[in-house]
């Protein structure tokens, strides 16, 4: 009689926030009180507060309980016009709730000492022992059945065997409204019967063709009627989230007037892992075996075995496990081996042996990345990382399309999770998001075939899709690092942890035996040589490999230099700190004719004020007949290169153009007065500007 079941509601977007939510109140946040309340909620059993709450944590009443009971019983309009026989309830907003769970035998008032009559006392919290008690009598059970010991302990032991009190945390103490919604949840499809003769009987509404009886249940009651066992497609009607129950085989009520499925109960059991190569054992992610043989099969509907591929359904079948396996392998030649296949499976199971199979479900993730900044702005434009939403009627995301793992709502994805979308034939099917992040963390160990690292005495595995370079750079041991996991906790993303840092011109990479140094420029001419993280790329390969749209140009530019903690040049990144006043820059990376490096970096603007054809002056006009606060003049290299970043192309693109090698400096303004604003001058080897990065100019 027992019975795992679930049931989701169709979730909400909030448009304005691009988020999806569910039905529950926003203040309902254990996972199995999320699901019980939706339930409830969706039956009309249970109701929020006009603020949008629940209040999960507050102490349920007994004229709470009795109308609770009543609905779920179907007896709400036997409640409308009732007298009260009870001292204390006349005028109560439940008395008519009361009177039907007192006439029903399911809920009993006090005796008033020396009199006749009772109390109900009905803003009394009700304990857990009462609510079970309450529970088991509304299904037909009474003291004459529950022999087991006095009351309360007869009624826990049987609501504890129904599983009554599965995930509630039980106490002697008043019970809350979270619990009371999964113990009602727990209840639903248990059987309602009658005590007759000392024997409890289930009430039995029909039998099927096969000779299995349906009992009544506060289901049935509210008018849910089987309408047949079924492998979930997706694609049923109903206004429910039901992705998480694609390629389960389940048990589906519809309400008998809109004709629409509002339950699906699993009759399956969901494992994911992977099949030996001798198709005679499936192992779970978790360690756990499962005994299985070739011939396994599907004894439901046409009795193939069905394939789902991203959550939607193939046209892949198989007539047994040895049938769709060589299919498997054939269809997917990319996954190798069957036994390196990893599945979810929709199984009848006994023990530890899978009696039945009914679908193989494989997720591959399409897309898979760190987002980015403008996350938000893709998801409104319905997008994520390239792939689409499905639309509703109204032109919005449909939320129930697809299945959102890691976080609550769309609009709590975030530049920096890791984000894995799972796209059917046209639409994303499964999101997973992984917000975890390890920093400065000390290897300890790192498997031999790189599948795993340990960290604080904790294990990651390495995702099947990490973002790091193996053949680049994989964390060893002793080495701090900084790492990002994925929906699985797995290792997304990994790069050295950078204990110190410094700025440095790049200069360029010497590779000798193997060894990558880089040579860089301190300072007021400081030259430093220190080795690369990255010992075996070549220099185009840490260039465009580790340090994409980084550092293209890099020799001569200002970096951040960045060194782990083997004082190994882990990371180089383009300064950003740049000087925001004339002084500042004098005393920063000034100009000084004896040494051999040379770099002026400005955000404000600049004027050029004199130029000729082999030495220009840069600095600031002051009003007129004063004289311009100049930077001292600077000859013009041969191989002088000048960039143009974020130009104003309206007014410049006549007279500003690219200068290669050799070719002078005289023409490239045509005005004596240009502004200009965040410039950068390089002078490598005291002969002259190397390189000249004007990141913004105007005309005066």
């Amino acid at each position: 009689m027992k019975k795992v079941f679930s049931y989701l509601l169709a979730l909400t977007l909030l448009v304005s926030t691009m988020t999806v939510s569910m039905a529950a109140p926003v203040d309902v946040t254990d996972a199995s009180q999320v699901q019980a309340v939706d339930v409830l909620m969706a039956l009309g059993i249970v109701n929020g507060y006009e603020d949008g709450t629940y209040k999960p944590a507050n102490p349920i009443t007994r004229a709470e309980m009795a109308k609770m009971i009543v609905t779920a019983l179907g007896y709400k309009n036997y409640a409308d016009g009732t007298e009260s026989t009870f001292t204390d309830m006349d005028g109560h907003w439940a008395n008519g709730y009361v009177e039907v769970c007192a006439g029903k035998g399911i809920l009993k008032g006090y005796e008033i000492a020396g009199t006749d009559k009772r109390e109900f006392r009905p803003n009394n919290p009700i304990t857990y022992d009462e609510a079970a008690t309450v529970l088991l009598r509304a299904l037909g059970y009474s003291d004459e059945v529950l022999t087991e010991g006095e009351w309360p302990l007869n009624y826990y032991i049987k609501a504890k065997n129904e599983g009554i009190f599965n995930n509630v945390n039980y106490a002697k103490t008043s019970a809350n409204r979270g619990d009371i919604a999964l113990m009602l949840y727990n209840s639903l499809a248990l059987p309602i019967g009658v005590v007759e003769d000392g024997k409890y009987t289930p009430q039995v509404l029909s039998t099927s063709e096969e000779g299995k009886e349906v009992y009544e249940t506060i289901l049935t009651r509210l008018s849910a009627k089987k309408r047949g066992d079924f492998i979930v497609s997706g694609e049923e009607n109903t206004k429910l989230y039901i992705r998480d129950k694609v390629a389960s085989f389940c048990e589906v009520y519809e309400n008998t007037e809109s004709k629409e499925d509002i339950l699906f109960m699993e009759l399956s059991t969901s494992l994911k892992g992977k099949f030996s190569q001798d198709l005679k054992a499936f192992t779970t992610d978790e360690g756990a075996e499962w005994i299985c043989k070739p011939s396994l099969t599907n004894t439901y509907g046409d009795k193939n075995i069905e394939v789902f591929y991203n959550g939607e359904k193939t046209e892949l079948t198989g007539t047994d496990l040895k049938d769709i396996s060589s299919k498997l392998v054939a269809k997917y030649k990319d996954m190798g081996d069957f036994k390196d296949m990893k599945f979810n499976i929709a199984a009848k199971v006994s023990g530890k042996t899978l009696l039945e199979l009914y679908t193989i479900s494989i997720w591959n993730p399409t897309k898979a990345t760190l987002a980015e900044e403008n996350v938000q702005e893709d998801i409104v434009k319905r997008m994520l990382l390239g792939a689409k939403f499905k639309m509703d009627d109204d032109g919005k995301i449909d939320i129930n399309s697809f299945e959102l793992l890691g976080v609550s709502s769309l609009g709590e994805i975030k530049a920096g999770d890791v984000v894995y979308v799972y796209e059917g034939k046209e639409y994303i099917r499964k999101i997973e998001v992984g917000t975890k992040e390890l920093k400065d963390v000390e290897i300890d160990t790192v498997k031999s075939d790189l599948t795993e690292l340990t960290t604080d005495k904790v294990a990651y595995k390495v995702s099947v899709k990490p973002a790091f370079y193996k053949d680049a750079y994989f964390p060893e041991a002793g080495d701090k690092v900084n790492m990002k996991l994925d929906y699985h906790r797995n290792i997304y993303w990994a790069e050295p942890a950078s204990q110190y840092s410094k700025y440095a011109l790049f200069k360029k990479f010497e590779v000798k035996d193997e060894a990558t140094t880089l040579d860089l420029i301190l300072a007021k001419g400081k030259n430093e040589k220190v080795d690369s993280l990255y010992t075996e790329l070549s220099p185009s390969e840490i260039e465009y490999k580790l340090y994409p749209g980084l550092i293209r140009k890099a020799t001569g530019q200002l970096y951040k230099v960045s060194y782990d903690n083997h004082d190994r040049v882990c990371r180089l990144e383009a300064a950003k700190e740049t000087t925001a006043k004339l002084d500042e820059a004098r005393e920063a990376w000034i100009f000084d004719k004896k040494e051999d490096v040379h770099v002026i970096e400005l955000t404000e603007h600049l004027d050029l004020v004199e130029y000729t054809e082999d030495a220009f002056k840069f600095g600031k006009l002051g009003k007129e007949g004063e004289e311009p606060d100049f930077l001292p003049e600077v000859k013009m290299a041969k191989d002088l290169k000048y960039v143009r970043q974020n130009a104003d192309k309206e007014n410049l693109e006549n007279n500003i153009y690219m200068l290669k090698t050799d070719i002078a400096f005289k023409g490239v303004f045509t005005s004596k007065t240009m502004k200009m604003k965040s410039l950068r001058l390089y002078d490598v080897d005291g002969d002259g500007v190397y390189e000249m990065v004007v990141y913004q100019v105007e005309a005066r």
